[in-house]
């Protein structure tokens, strides 16, 4: 039985080859050569081959501003649904090898850029790991596990997630009343680190997350 607590996909870790070229720091593709245009931020999905199940169905969501978030779902018996993992950090283009890196949760993973809207995934494995962009741009809404650090203030509450530095806005539903209730044990002015499990929705002035599970809260900050 694979653990569904982690966030560093252990079963794919073997299928996963570490690139040795050179790596760009721009994630919007500036430099960018004529013959190779960078991916276009947005979702991409796509279904791995798996070696002990139907298949993994993949969500990637490259955000313009560099960071990332991957979710996987295990397919079961008749397609249904099975163990989920997720990952978030930050991606890099590579123009000169026409690839995209990912660093963040699990192992490092380099996607070669192909037609226009595909990424296939460098693999050990002779079967593509394709990704597809989807051209209606639909909102990532995958439940996340997340580290950050939560504070309140003007504005209302808010998780700074450690890994991206990513701030978001703390929705006043589901578990945040039990999370506000611990944070007042916290003592003052001392950071308070949160690690939850929940979902990102729009809401008034921008996406806020939606705590769904409150794993554990403790006076530190992020590392």
């Amino acid at each position: 039985m694979r653990s569904n607590h982690g966030v560093a996909l252990p079963l794919l870790a073997v299928l996963f080859v570490v690139s040795g070229c050179s790596r760009g720091d721009d994630p919007a593709g500036a430099g960018v050569s004529a013959d190779t245009a960078p991916p276009r931020p947005g979702i991409y999905r796509g279904t791995f081959p798996c070696a002990d199940c139907p298949g993994i169905e993949t969500t990637l969501w490259l955000r313009p501003d560099g960071t990332y978030f991957l979710g996987q779902t295990y397919l079961g018996d008749a397609g249904a649904s099975g163990e989920r993992y997720h990952g978030l950090g930050r991606w890099t283009w590579d123009a000169a090898a026409a690839a995209l890196t990912l660093r963040g949760s699990g192992p490092e993973r380099v996607f070669d850029a192909g037609p226009p809207g595909t990424l296939t995934l460098r693999s050990l494995s002779d079967l593509p790991h394709r990704l597809t962009r989807e051209a209606d741009l639909a909102p990532f809404t995958e439940s996340l596990l997340l580290e950050g650090e939560y504070r309140t203030g003007d504005g209302g509450p808010f998780i700074r997630e450690c890994r991206t530095g990513l701030v978001w806005r703390v929705a006043e539903r589901g578990e945040h009343r039990r999370l506000r209730q611990q944070y007042a044990s916290v003592p003052r002015d001392s950071p308070a680190l949160a690690s939850v499990r929940g979902r990102l929705v729009p809401g008034d002035g921008g996406t806020v997350i939606v705590i769904e599970e409150l794993i554990r809260l403790e006076p530190a900050a992020c590392p």
